[in-house]
């Protein structure tokens, strides 16, 4: 690995020729004896462009370097990744002499660094294609081994070996140029062998390529030792002197070995750090206690060493400590003495100190890492502000303006992403075999927080307890406690939060406790105010303190959240200082704002829903104020998470009622935004709730709203068992409002599965309940869901009637929604009533309506669609379809995406392509058996048998066709049943049988002219003539074209072309 890559096995190199193969072997062995995870790999391997078989390729690679090593041992897989088991990595070796050299002295130490500098060969994997993926961690690798070989030239010098460095010296300074600390000691290593002439020449060397790099001329150090060799003061010091005399501190903590994670945040501070070396760059990394701050700016210095070589000076400012935090005279002393000022040069008053480090700092490359500050004057006050200098400081406040212009980088640090937390606790863990879904687990209960993770990870190796019951002991358990190691302060979650908390006002305190309060995952400004009362009326520059000191976070402008164990801490805080009925009413006005806003929110997204009565506790509470429809839909798209953890939490805060009156009051919204997965949540625990408080109006509501839920999301069966139960518990209470609601839910799945005689039965019992002759909102969705059975029944002119009704009763109302529904159901009536101008300008102003109201569009291009690829208009018709199969696949919204499959069919099938048209034909059917859609079966079968009979199949034509007429009859889909008929007529006529086409054609005729199906009567003469035209009438085929013809001509469809081709012909 210090090299060229390079395996030898007893003796014996193998190769290793694939690139591929070589970068996972990289990979591995850079992270020898510890768990890879395959993402990793793939990034390591193609970056963002891997391949969709990126998994398997890995597994491949794998499989080859287990064969090319001889052992199938070697690479382990293990959960998640892959991980090579083995002591003989050169990099491992030369860490084991490095460690040991430290704690060794004199000759030993040279001897062992000796050994572990010989294992460096060169540049680091230069044979690799793409490094770009391990620069980072070769880059870290590149530093320690720089360092090391400092530290073994430091020791040859003492030891008065000048002669025998020197060619070493020379490679080191022509590899690293830019380090001064080489070129130092290049020259005292000439000088020494007698070689004053070539030590200067270095001087002039080292001189051009600093100018001619970076724009700067060499630092003190070196310029003092050129004058000492100039002066022959030299001559007159041992060797040992001279070399302890150029000060370079080395101060930066040991690095967290387990560093994981946060490449982005690395890359950039890299970035601003190296940037500019005319002036000395500040980077500001800020962020909640425990989230890794120091661990970041640690990592990054020890990146940049090699870069700032003249030094690296760390100081802890403890500004969130126990400890007294230095004063800035203490800090600038320490900061003098690290440099190599004599005490006699260090002024007691800052302004001297400052005036002594420029003059240290000069033409010299220190970084400077401020840890843990409290405040930008703080930091201010022992900035050095020298050019080719840097400063990295850490704070939990934002510090913002540290730099005069606020020219400083500032990056706030959060919580790590759900892979890297995973990552460094594989690391924390040595977790070879680690449950993926407990490591997973544990990851969450820890916020992802680093702090956190790592405490977890050294209790369960401590206490060598299992993974799964650690995890357990989280969840039932007192999490901060149990995140804490005994006997050490600082690895505890909750002082470390504390030790923040301390510092706040007492204002600020009181609030992070009180919106302990609000659940979800995030809260606006209206709802903390309504938390904290008129005794705060300022409070978002109350919540902006907070996020300065990283106790709550701004994910977004406007918005707020804790962290999860923050948010642990401040109920710890809550219960502690506040006492219970403060408690209370604080619940009630957080609760009562979100019951209220979902209250107001529903009514006008749904104002035919009906009022609903609220207990009088809530009557004088502030809400959200919302002034139009779009305010209220966008309101509730936003709260939605947290109206559902109001829902979850309700019952624990004595306010059981907020859990069945949130999902009561936005069905409306949450059928429309077909929001099925938080629908049935919520009124499952909303049932749970009203059976515990014995309340059987609002169990019979919960049931209501779990049976529509269930038919939105295609549960059928379910569907109709809980609308039953509401059903029989509205009709037990005498609620005649529930009962219409209900009853109406019911028929729409009746009429979903194809039971029409049920639906339509149900939908008139509850449309029955109304007294149509008083204006009343709530009967517009019981006129449209009637109309749409009746359309489906072969009774498109009664639809119609009732959709021009359910259309007044909406716009007197100003139900913006019913109108959108209205004319979308209306303009598919009128398709199949075969005005098609109409259909298309109802359809329009249905769509004009869905994009305002921003109710998914997906609901209505499949009818557009159809209207399209009736007029001729193709290219239309294929935009429509295949936008919206895009939506209803993005949302999951499978019930429409059949229509969609029918639509594509359809117009591949007008088009010509006919074998495009099974593949979609197909599509559809099975997704509607899958659903229970037996209207789309019919369709779908029955088109499917022209287009066999098209393609020279009638047989599969005609069982498909028997197939259609059988599905529609038994469902009473009389329209469907009249186009079903007409199919069996053409796959008759295909296999010759032109007088049973003739029959089933006259069938199809009378059940088209029962239900005003024109699209489906000329289509029908179509075919009756061609069948009468093939069995020798002449004439009665002439008169059925003719009657087609001048139809299809009325509704302006092109069919009518195709009908006097037939004519011509004929004639």
């Amino acid at each position: 690995m210090l090299g060229s890559l390079e395996v030898v096995i007893d003796g014996e190199v193998v190769p290793i020729n694939a690139p591929k193969q070589r970068a996972v072997l990289a990979a591995l062995l850079l992270h020898a004896n510890q768990l890879v995870r395959t993402p990793r790999l793939i990034e390591h391997l193609w970056g963002s462009e891997a391949p969709k078989d990126a998994y398997n390729a890995v597994q491949t690679h794998i499989t080859r370097l287990r064969r090319a090593l001889g052992s199938s041992d070697l690479i382990r897989t293990v959960e998640g990744g892959y991980l090579i088991h083995t002591d003989g990595v050169d990099l491992q070796r030369f860490r084991e002499l490095v460690g040991r050299a430290r704690t060794a002295s004199g000759q030993d130490a040279l001897s062992l660094l000796r050994k572990a500098t010989a294992l460096w060969r060169g540049p680091l994997l230069p044979d690799l294609r793409d490094r770009s993926a391990l620069d980072e961690e070769l880059d870290k690798i590149e530093s320690e081994l720089l360092n090391a070989a400092e530290s073994k030239v430091d020791l040859e010098l003492r030891a008065n070996r000048h002669v025998e460095v020197v060619a070493e010296l020379r490679a080191l300074t022509t590899s690293y140029p830019l380090r001064e600390s080489l070129w130092e000691k290049l020259m005292l290593a000439l000088f020494r062998s007698g070689r004053q002439a070539e030590a200067l020449e270095a001087f002039r060397m080292a001189t051009r390529v600093l100018n001619a790099e970076l724009g700067v001329a060499p630092g003190q150090a070196l310029r003092q030792l050129h004058i000492d060799i100039l002066s022959g003061q030299i001559e007159r010091q041992e060797a040992v002197t001279q070399a302890e005399s150029i000060a370079i501190p080395r101060q930066l903590p040991a690095g967290a070995g387990n560093f994981t994670g946060r490449r982005e945040v690395v890359d950039a501070l890299l970035s601003a750090l190296k940037a500019d070396v005319g002036r000395c760059p500040v980077a500001v990394i800020s962020g909640s206690p425990g989230v890794g701050k120091t661990a970041v700016a640690v990592h990054v210095a020890q990146r940049l060493a090699s870069t700032f070589s003249s030094g690296q000076l760390h100081v802890d400012l403890h500004g969130y400590s126990s400890a007294e935090p230095p004063t800035a005279e203490q800090i600038m002393a320490r900061f003098l003495r690290a440099l190599g000022a004599a005490p006699e040069e260090i002024p007691a008053q800052l302004e001297g100190q400052r005036e002594v480090l420029r003059a240290h700092l000069v033409g010299r490359r220190v970084l400077f890492l401020l840890d843990n500050a409290a405040s930008v004057e703080q930091v201010r006050r022992v900035l050095p502000e020298v050019p080719g200098c840097c400063v990295l400081v850490t704070s939990r406040e934002r510090l913002v303006g540290v730099v005069s212009g606020g020219l400083e980088t500032v990056i706030r640090l959060g919580a790590l992403e759900k892979p890297e937390a995973v990552e460094l606790l594989g690391t924390l863990l040595r977790a070879e075999s680690a449950d993926s879904e407990s490591v997973n687990d544990l990851a969450e209960l820890c916020g992802r927080l680093p702090l956190a993770l790592c405490i977890a990870g050294a209790n369960i190796l401590a206490e060598g307890v299992a993974l799964d019951e650690y995890v357990r002991r989280l969840r039932g358990g007192d999490r901060l406690s149990i995140l804490a190691i005994s006997g050490d302060e600082q690895a505890e979650v909750a002082s470390a939060f504390m030790l923040s908390y301390s510092s706040l006002g007492d204002e600020l305190q009181s609030a992070l406790s009180l919106l302990s309060v609000v659940p979800g995952r995030d809260f606006g400004a209206e709802v903390a105010t309504a938390c904290l009362g008129s005794r705060m009326p300022a409070v978002v520059p109350l919540l902006d303190r907070l996020v300065s000191a990283n106790l709550l976070e701004a994910p977004y402008p406007g918005r707020y959240q804790f962290h999860d164990l923050i948010r642990l801490f401040s109920e710890q805080c809550l219960r502690s200082n506040v006492d219970i009925q403060e408690r209370r009413d604080v619940e009630l006005r957080v609760y009562g704002f979100y019951l209220l806003g979902a209250v107001r929110a529903g009514k006008m997204v749904s104002p035919e829903k009906g009022e609903h009565s609220l207990p009088g506790k809530f009557s004088s509470l502030s809400s959200v104020d919302l002034r139009s429809v779009g305010e209220a839909s966008e309101w509730v798209t936003r709260e939605l998470g947290n109206l559902v953890a109001v829902v979850d939490s309700a019952r624990s805060v004595q306010l059981p009622e907020v859990c069945w009156l949130i999902p009561s009051v936005l069905r409306g919204y949450l059928y429309k935004k077909h929001r099925v997965v938080e629908w049935l949540h919520m009124c499952s625990v909303g049932l749970d709730g009203a059976r515990r408080q014995g309340d059987q109006e609002s169990e019979a509501a919960m049931f209501q709203g779990l049976g529509t839920a269930l038919w939105a999301e295609g549960k059928f069966d379910a569907a109709v068992e809980n609308l039953a139960a509401a059903v029989t518990m509205w009709a037990a209470a005498s609620n005649q409002a529930g009962l219409q609601s209900s009853l109406m839910n019911l028929a729409i799945v009746y009429w979903d599965i194809g039971d029409l005689v049920r639906a339509a039965e149900a939908m008139e019992q509850s449309a029955a309940l109304f007294d149509r002759s008083v204006p009343d909102p709530a009967v517009a969705p019981a006129l449209v869901n009637l109309a749409m059975i009746y359309s489906d029944s072969g009774r498109l002119l009664d639809s119609v009637e009732l959709y021009r009704e359910a259309f007044e009763v909406c716009r007197l109302f100003k139900i913006s929604w019913g109108e959108a529904n209205v004319l979308s159901n209306w303009g598919y009536c009128s398709w199949r009533l075969g005005q098609l101008g109409l259909s298309c300008q109802l359809l329009e102003q249905a769509r004009q309506r869905y994009v305002e109201l921003d109710l998914g569009i997906y609901q209505i291009l499949h009818l557009l669609g159809n209207v399209n690829v009736d007029m001729g208009l193709f290219g239309e018709a294929d935009k429509c379809f295949k936008m919206g199969l895009s939506d209803c696949r993005d949302i999951g919204e499978r019930k429409v995406e059949q229509d969609y499959l029918w639509g594509l069919g359809y117009l591949r099938q007008r088009m010509g392509e006919l074998d495009e048209a099974i593949v979609w034909y197909t599509d559809a059917l099975e997704l509607a058996r899958s659903l229970g859609s037996r209207s789309t079966e019919a369709g779908a079968l029955l088109d499917m048998a022209t287009v066999h009979a098209e393609l020279g199949r009638p047989a599969v034509g005609l069982r498909l066709a028997r197939q259609a007429v059988r599905v529609s009859a038994e469902g009473g889909f009389l329209t469907t049943q009249g186009s079903a008929l007409t199919a069996f007529a053409v796959c008759c006529l295909a296999v010759g049988r032109a007088g049973s086409a003739v029959a089933f054609g006259r069938k199809a005729l009378a059940v088209h002219r029962e239900t005003g199906h024109r699209p489906g009567e000329a289509r029908t003469l179509r075919v009756i003539g061609q069948a009468l035209f093939v069995a020798g009438d002449r004439a009665g085929a002439l008169e059925h074209w003719e009657r087609a013809v001048e139809m299809f001509a009325e509704m302006g469809m092109p069919e009518a072309d195709g009908v006097r081709e037939l004519l011509g012909q004929a004639r």
